[in-house]
């Protein structure tokens, strides 16, 4: 030999780009979260109950609460844990549930205190 290192090659290009390949996979969700079931049910009493006093916003309340714990794991997670939809249902019917049903209460309480107040003198007389 000479001396000389021998010729290279050429560069070879990429390969091409497969165009029937698909995308990588989306995550897959974690499974369905139990405050997000909670939150759903105890807003849809509210809302089915919300005529009776007291009822609507005890339940409507909780379902709140039940969707910003949900909301802080669903973060946490990275956004792979199951039952969004549900939660989000949980927050409109308890919103919903809990307005309505404070509406109920004020009025029942109102309405206790003015029969209250207009027969408490028919008694004792």
């Amino acid at each position: 030999m000479n001396g000389t290192n021998p010729p290279q090659p050429p560069p070879q290009a990429p390969a091409p780009m497969d165009p029937y390949r698909s995308a990588p996979p989306a995550p897959q969700p974690q499974g369905l979260d139990g405050k997000a079931i909670a939150g759903m049910v105890l807003g849809i009493v509210a809302t089915v109950l919300c005529c009776l006093p007291a009822v609507g916003p005890v339940c409507g309340t909780i379902a709140i609460v039940m969707f910003a714990k949900f909301n802080t794991a669903y973060h946490a997670s990275g956004q792979t844990l199951g039952g969004r939809g549900m939660a989000i249902a949980g927050l409109v019917t308890g919103i919903i549930g809990a307005a309505i049903g404070l509406i109920y209460t004020i009025y029942w309480v109102v309405a206790g205190v003015i029969l209250g107040t207009a027969t408490s003198g028919m008694l004792w007389k």
